[in-house]
């Protein structure tokens, strides 16, 4: 760990040291975002069905540590065998993954009873929605339509994009790891 637990990639040895990695990860996920849902948001992408939460090992891990339950019994209770298409213009490309169930059996009324261990999608949704190429279309989608947050967009800060960033190469690599080792 530098500095504030910016470096956050290897992947280490020893439990207490699996248990650092996950709250140096944790700490990014809020490092300087200004996003907070709204009052009026009736967490639809933690019901709505189409929205596909993608989870790791690694995100199964950080439920079961910050639930106090084990992995396979959140595997069995909250995640399904799910389908990830690598390119929208061909749906039937991509990954086999785990996903949440929907709706979110971690919504307790309008928290994440599991906040500091979420999966990293949840952490990168809205703000990743703003920064990334394309991010227009993105956010014109019919899925995006009713999210609050979507319609009246936050402000990311350089600071915060790098986090997102770095986030985003988090998953990736967590996402491999994942697929070496169960698929």
């Amino acid at each position: 760990m530098r500095g504030r637990g910016i470096e956050v990639y290897g992947i280490y040895r020893y439990k207490d040291s699996m248990e650092q990695y996950l709250a140096e990860r944790s700490f990014l996920f809020n490092a300087w975002s200004e996003f907070s849902c709204p009052d009026s948001c009736g967490r639809i992408g933690c019901k709505h069905p189409d929205l596909h939460i993608s989870i790791s090992l690694i995100d199964l891990i950080a439920f079961s540590l910050v639930s106090g339950q084990k992995a396979s019994d959140l595997f069995r209770q909250y995640l399904k065998i799910g389908f990830d298409p690598l390119y929208e213009k061909e749906p039937w490309i991509g990954r086999i993954s785990m996903e949440l169930k929907k709706p979110c059996h971690f919504l307790d009324g309008k928290k994440c009873s599991i906040y500091p261990g979420r999966p990293i999608a949840c952490t990168l949704f809205p703000e990743s929605c703003f920064i990334v190429e394309r991010s227009e279309a993105l956010l014109k989608k019919d899925l995006f339509q009713n999210f609050p947050c979507i319609q009246n967009p936050c402000f990311v800060s350089s600071q915060r994009r790098e986090t997102l960033q770095q986030l985003f190469e988090i998953s990736v690599k967590e996402a491999f790891l994942s697929d070496f080792y169960l698929f």
